[in-house]
């Protein structure tokens, strides 16, 4: 997943996000003033055309990518999942 460009730096490092990193993504779309988060194939899925939930990122499937659906929204941010554009593997 890439985060949306800026000029801040500590969300330039961040390029996936996952179940792992979302509260650090979280604080670094704070820093940044965002509140939307885009993640492309490459951080969610398997990769470009196959779009089963990446076992390495979600490690539950689903109710992984849902647990960090829920604190984006709870957080007040809304996340969107692109399928079409590839992105590097995370």
């Amino acid at each position: 997943m890439s985060i949306p460009a800026s000029d801040n730096a500590p969300m330039r490092k961040q390029r996936c996000l996952t179940e792992a990193n979302v509260d650090q993504v979280i604080d670094y779309a704070r820093a940044a003033g965002r509140r939307q988060i885009l993640t492309y194939v490459g951080s969610w899925s398997s990769g470009a055309g196959h779009y089963a939930i990446s076992p390495t990122n979600y490690p539950e499937g689903e109710a992984s990518l849902k647990r960090v659906a829920d604190k984006l929204h709870n957080a007040g941010m809304k996340l969107g999942i692109h399928i079409n554009t590839p992105a590097p593997p995370c």
